[in-house]
């Protein structure tokens, strides 16, 4: 893989992770981050977990299955907004208790 097809992977990477995001309802682009480089990672990975789960399966663009890139993203973003969620609804997680550091 040369440079221009690593930067094509990132770049699909990172749109279908943007894409899970803007899908997702109740604000999952504010609790996952909108940074590039983010997004490429969790395409990324995401990439990776629905060839797991799906299979090689639909049409490639630069070496990236679309549609387990896709859905692995999506499930990816679905995850990390319930884990975040939750971790802001456990007591104490996340807040400052306003005291002074010793």
């Amino acid at each position: 893989m040369d440079i221009l097809h690593f930067v094509f992977y990132i770049v699909v990477s990172a749109l279908c992770a943007g894409l899970a995001t803007t899908v997702l309802p109740g604000g999952a682009q504010a609790k996952t981050g909108s940074a590039f480089l983010y997004k490429a990672l969790m395409g990324i990975i995401g990439a990776w977990l629905g060839d797991l789960l799906i299979g090689p399966v639909g049409p490639s663009l630069e070496g990236v299955r679309l549609l387990p890139a896709l859905v692995g993203s999506f499930l990816l973003v679905l995850l990390l907004s319930l884990t975040s969620s939750l971790l802001a609804a456990l007591p104490g997680v996340g807040k400052s208790k306003g005291g002074k550091r010793a």
